[in-house]
């Protein structure tokens, strides 16, 4: 009789979309419906209101420590955020927030020797114009397009959230909470699922 599998450590790395329980309900998408005999321990190490020129910072305790064997990163909705700490900038210009997802990527590989997964953000239903004239989805959309190229450019796996959240048989509007931005239960739910798709690629 085979000896069970190693339970694989997965640690999501990420803001409040992360803490607001998505990863809890990724380790039972995975054990309970997609398990093959490579079962998971899934980390959920999002932190509010987290950019990720803070988050890189915070490696060893929030990634290390765990001994991942795979981290999914997602940031960018508090990077673009204005709060006035850098004047006119937000607390990362795009071109600062591809360093930082690179850095997180170089780190997450070298360091901790893991396989890494970029998550972009959702389409939000934000209508809300920031001072660099942009309006906040537009620039979500720009904050994608950075992540998916430090992704590419460290040759792991990117997934457009914007596009794989949707689905033809649920409206938009019910996958997110009443601020248009956090995940309602079902949000969290196609998330899970979602991750634990792209984790059955490894």
């Amino acid at each position: 009789m085979a000896g069970k599998q190693k339970v694989q450590t997965v640690v999501v790395w990420g803001d409040s979309i992360a803490a607001g329980g998505w990863p809890q309900l990724l380790e039972t998408s995975f054990n309970v419906v997609c398990n093959t005999g490579r079962p998971i321990r899934v980390v959920n190490s999002g932190t509010c209101g987290n950019p990720a020129a803070q988050a890189r910072k915070e490696f060893e305790q929030s990634v290390r420590v765990h001994q991942p064997d795979v981290v999914i990163i997602q940031f960018g909705l508090n990077d673009q955020r204005f709060d006035g700490s850098r004047g006119a900038l937000p607390l990362s210009t795009p071109e600062e927030f591809r360093q930082h997802v690179g850095e997180m990527i170089r780190l997450c590989r070298e360091e901790a020797k893991a396989q890494v997964i970029v998550f972009g953000n959702h389409r939000t239903l934000v209508t809300l114009r920031l001072p660099s004239g942009l309006f906040y989805d537009d620039v979500v959309r720009l904050y994608n397009r950075e992540a998916a190229a430090a992704a590419a450019a460290a040759g792991v796996r990117f997934v457009d959230m914007g596009e794989a959240l949707q689905h033809p048989d649920i409206a938009y509007t019910r996958l997110l909470d009443d601020d248009g931005v956090h995940l309602s239960n079902l949000g969290k739910i196609q998330y899970s699922r979602l991750a634990a798709t792209e984790l059955q690629g490894l």
